[in-house]
Parts: C-alpha cells; sequence; structure tokens
C-alpha cells in the first residue's frame, strides 16, 4: 500500500476538491427546490392530485324539483308531530327520526319518477304512526301533569289575588307527589307500543291493552288521573 501525500500541495488539492463537490450539491438542492416549488405542493408516494372545483352546480330540472318540493311539503309537519307529549315523545322519537331522514334524502336527491308509490307509501306510514300516538297520548300523564301545572300558572299571572278551592289545591299537591311513579309504572308499556309496527294493528292493540292495564294498576296513576278530574271540575 503506498503512502499518502501529506504536503501543502497534495492538501490544499483535496481541500478545493471538496469545495468544487459541495458547489455542486449546493446546486443541486437549489435546482430540487425551485422544482418543488414550481411544481407546488408533494401529495404523497402514488397519491392523486387534489382536483379543482369545477364551481359547476349540477343543475336540477323542473321535474325533479316539483318532486323534491312534494317530499319537503310531507315533512314540513313531522317535528310538529314528534314533539307531541312526555312519555310519548320519549318512546316514538327514533321512528320520527327515522321517517324525517328518509324524507330528507329524497327532498334533497328525489327524481321526478320517485314522487308516486314511494311518496304515498312514505305518506300512509306517517298515518299510521300518527294514529298510535294519538291513541297513546291520553295515558301520557307526564304531559297531562305539564299542561294542568302550565295553565295553572297562567291563570296565576292573570288573577294573582284569586284564591284556588281547597280540593284544587290539594289535588296539585298530589300531581307533584305522584307524577313522576305514575310516568314510572307506564313507561314500559309505551316503549312497548313504540316497537310495534304501527300498521300490524292486532300489535297496536295490544301494546294500547297493556298501557291501559298498566295504568289502571297503578296507584299513583290513578291518584293523578283522579286529581286531574278535580282540576278540571274545580
Amino acid at each position: 500500500m503506498g503512502s499518502l501525500d501529506d504536503s501543502p500541495d497534495s492538501r490544499c488539492r483535496v481541500v478545493a476538491g471538496l469545495t468544487v463537490a459541495a458547489m455542486h450539491r449546493s446546486h443541486a438542492l437549489a435546482a430540487l427546490a425551485l422544482a418543488l416549488a414550481v411544481a407546488g405542493p408533494v401529495t404523497g408516494c402514488g397519491a392523486s392530485p387534489p382536483k379543482k372545483q369545477s364551481g359547476v352546480q349540477t343543475s336540477v330540472s323542473a321535474a325533479d324539483q316539483a318532486c323534491r318540493d312534494k317530499w319537503a311539503a310531507l315533512g314540513s309537519g313531522i317535528n310538529a308531530k314528534a314533539a307531541q307529549g312526555v312519555l310519548v315523545r320519549q318512546a316514538f322519537q327514533t321512528r320520527w327520526d327515522s321517517i324525517g331522514a328518509g324524507i330528507g334524502y329524497y327532498q334533497a336527491t328525489a327524481r321526478a319518477d320517485q314522487c308516486g308509490d314511494l311518496l304515498t307509501a312514505q305518506r300512509k306510514a306517517i298515518n299510521d304512526l300518527d294514529a298510535v300516538v294519538a291513541k297513546a297520548l291520553p295515558y301520557d300523564i307526564a304531559s297531562r301533569v305539564g299542561v294542568a301545572t302550565a295553565a295553572r300558572a297562567r291563570l296565576h299571572a292573570r288573577h294573582p289575588s284569586k284564591k284556588e278551592p281547597k280540593p284544587v289545591r290539594a289535588a296539585y299537591r298530589t300531581l307533584r307527589a305522584k307524577v313522576t311513579p305514575a310516568a314510572n309504572a307506564v313507561a314500559p308499556a309505551f316503549t312497548e307500543l313504540a316497537a310495534a309496527d304501527p300498521a300490524k294493528t292486532k300489535a297496536v292493540r295490544r301494546g294500547l291493552k297493556d298501557l291501559a292495564l298498566l295504568s289502571k294498576n297503578s296507584a299513583a296513576y290513578v291518584a293523578c288521573r283522579k286529581a286531574l278530574a278535580t282540576i278540571k271540575s274545580g
């Protein structure tokens, strides 16, 4: 193996060679940076570049829009129907939400040919569910007590000096004490009724029968019902 040349001239040549190489690398990096800057951001290996938004919206035909308007009209009363009662609202909320979501989808996407049997079937589903709710509402003791309490507050606001009859005052005390256990007594029947297919008459009838039975067998429910009758007559 030959000896290394450690002379001053040799060292200068080495330093000069390294400097030139560094300059080449520097120029190469600068060129690469410039190329990247011109090309824009890198999206990743194998990734497709982001698509530009054209800003052009898909047009909707008059027939399609007319169909969507029908779906919108069908859904216009859903929120009010879903808000009825207290126990009823809690039990049937999922069903109303499902109907509302379906209507919202067709309201945004329906074609002209999706307003015939499909719209008719959805309208029937709403009517069937609404009929079940109407039959269940009289058993919603929490709602009935809330209505009576709100009416009392309005009466006191209009006639602050008016004194209620003693039986009426006692009835309101009963409501305050008994409404929670009364509602808890019938809540399972509301859950069962909401789970039944509204279009199946037999299943609905069975759920309403259970609701009536639980309300009759609950002492708290019976006490609230009698108290409401006293308030109404007093």
